[in-house]
């Protein structure tokens, strides 16, 4: 992102980003998994990947 672009930000402008590969997926500061960051109808949406199992870290 340009600096001109930044200095020019108005509330509710939308800076478009990229996002490639699987992401973590975090409930508060657990891991629930991975996914990949996409849109779903119109809306940010995040696509799981893989769960993390509750025995490996995850916790209830």
């Amino acid at each position: 992102v340009k600096l001109t672009m930044l200095m020019d930000l108005k509330p509710g402008d939308v800076i478009p980003i990229t996002i490639s590969g699987d992401v973590p997926v975090m409930v508060g500061n657990n891991r629930l998994g991975c996914g990949t960051v996409g849109t779903s109808n119109g809306f940010a949406a995040i696509q799981l990947t893989s769960i993390t199992r509750f025995d490996e870290g995850f916790a209830a």
